[in-house]
């Protein structure tokens, strides 16, 4: 149970990673990416649940970085 608790906040802490962009292609290196899918299907649903937030927080910030430049580039233009 303790290292389900570990790796728990282990995701918690993701979040600060999820909120940088310029840092995913360090985790694509890193191969998290494979690793946040499998634990989709953690018999603990607190630690899949905590994946699924960390995966929204990671679409967002993209979401916004797209919606940025796209707005960039209508004024610019």
């Amino acid at each position: 149970m303790e290292s389900e608790v570990e790796l728990h906040e282990t995701i918690q802490e993701m979040h600060a990673v999820a909120t940088v962009p310029d840092l995913y292609p360090i985790m694509v290196e890193l191969q998290a990416v494979p690793s946040l899918l499998e634990l989709l299907a953690h018999e603990n649903t607190d630690v899949a649940v905590a994946v699924v937030d960390l995966l929204q927080v990671s679409v967002h910030m993209c979401l916004l970085m797209v919606t940025h430049f796209r707005y960039l580039y209508i004024c610019v233009s």
